[in-house]
């Protein structure tokens, strides 16, 4: 999920998913973030799991061709929608970040979703990440930009698959 839509997950999936944050929000969240109450709660919790939404999955694949050894712990990924380079390179502002070529291996299992039509991936995402990577996909027709919008809930641009993985 985007961080900026705070409460998309809940509103999607009334009960099942609770984000990180959503038990205790103190005053001490805007000057720390609460990392520290936040890093022992993760410590103490069960499966790590890692949804990464559009330039977010860009993000980890960098960070996985690079090798760092934190994304050990993560015991599953989810990449949805992750943008083509060649749509990225029409914006100025993250030219440069275009996903790394896919010679490494990733960490851990890692699954991706994404539209067949979506227009921030014309080249489809099952060809430039999912085959090249060896990773198992779910590539829906006619899904177009898997997305939460605020305000909504998912629809014919949801995965309903979600709570299955």
């Amino acid at each position: 999920m985007h961080s900026n839509q705070e409460g998309a997950a809940d509103r999607a999936f009334p009960g099942r998913v609770q984000p990180l944050d959503s038990r205790d929000r103190g005053p001490d969240e805007a000057s720390s973030c609460g990392l520290p109450r936040r890093r022992r709660r993760l410590d103490a919790s069960g499966e790590r799991v890692v949804v990464a939404h559009s330039s977010s999955c860009v993000l980890w694949l960098h960070a996985a061709a690079r090798g760092m050894k934190q994304l050990r712990y993560a015991d599953r990924v989810l990449l949805v929608a992750p943008p083509s380079g060649s749509v990225l390179a029409r914006f100025p502002e993250v030219a440069a970040f275009a996903p790394p070529a896919p010679d490494f291996t990733l960490p851990g299992p890692t699954r991706l979703v994404a539209g067949d039509d979506d227009p921030y991936c014309p080249e489809g995402a099952g060809t430039l990440f999912a085959e090249p990577l060896g990773l198992p996909a779910d590539i829906l027709p006619g899904a177009a930009r898997l997305a939460w919008r605020p305000g909504t809930t998912p629809g014919r641009r949801s995965w309903t698959g979600a709570l299955r993985w």
